[in-house]
């Protein structure tokens, strides 16, 4: 599972970028449509959203990051209104931050360590 999720959320990133990069209405209107609705297929796999939607009261939250090597979750973080900054959890290594981009969020389901 945690594969299938890693795939959509790298298909999703890549037409995001394609449609910026792009300057084919159509290809955009399609691009934009495909990217929506594996959106809502990652949402109802395990609760995914789109960084839109993400909350920024400083609630805490899993992200989903983008980097070189792919995607992985970062948990526990949260949006810090002072900085205008999304800050990482605490099982996230100094300096990791700066080499990703954040794609996706999720609400905390379980226990924090």
């Amino acid at each position: 599972m945690l594969a299938l999720k890693s795939l959509l959320l790298e298909i999703i990133d890549a037409l995001e970028i394609a449609h910026i990069h792009k300057d084919d209405y159509q290809f955009a209107a399609a691009a934009d449509g495909a990217r929506s609705r594996l959106s809502k297929l990652l949402s109802e796999l395990d609760g995914w959203q789109p960084m839109y939607s993400a909350p920024l009261d400083g609630t805490q939250v899993d992200l989903w990051v983008i980097d070189g090597g792919g995607g992985r979750r970062w948990a526990d973080c949260y949006w810090d209104r002072n900085l205008g900054a999304w800050l990482p959890g605490p099982t996230v290594r100094h300096g990791e931050a700066g080499t990703t981009r954040v794609t996706h969020w999720r609400a905390i389901t379980g226990p924090t360590d």
